[in-house]
């Protein structure tokens, strides 16, 4: 992992736990939901994934909700990172934090 992917995802890390309430453990599983969703999107652009892949995708969606009951936005489009939440419902003001994918 380079210098750069480090300190965002410790940015990003204090954020979850500061801002959202989440533990360190929660907002690492948090995180870590995201790497693998991130590397299926990736998948997804080179080639088509798989029904096991899409059954993982929605799993891991799941499990995101677990740890984040609040409002979760996914982001499909692998230049972005893949998880977005909020504490708010989603509507045109919402704003969004992403959940650092490295």
């Amino acid at each position: 992992m380079k210098k750069a992917e480090i300190e965002l995802q410790a940015a990003n890390l204090v954020l979850l736990v500061n801002k959202y309430g989440l533990s360190t453990e929660e907002a690492l599983k948090l995180q870590q939901v995201a790497r693998f969703l991130h590397r299926l999107h990736i998948a997804a652009v080179k080639y088509e994934i798989t029904d096991r892949q899409e059954t993982r995708q929605y799993n891991l969606y799941k499990k995101a909700a677990e740890v984040f009951p609040h409002f979760i936005r996914e982001q499909r489009d692998p230049a972005y990172w893949p998880l977005d939440i909020s504490l708010e419902p989603h509507s045109d003001t919402t704003q969004y934090d992403h959940v650092c994918p490295f």
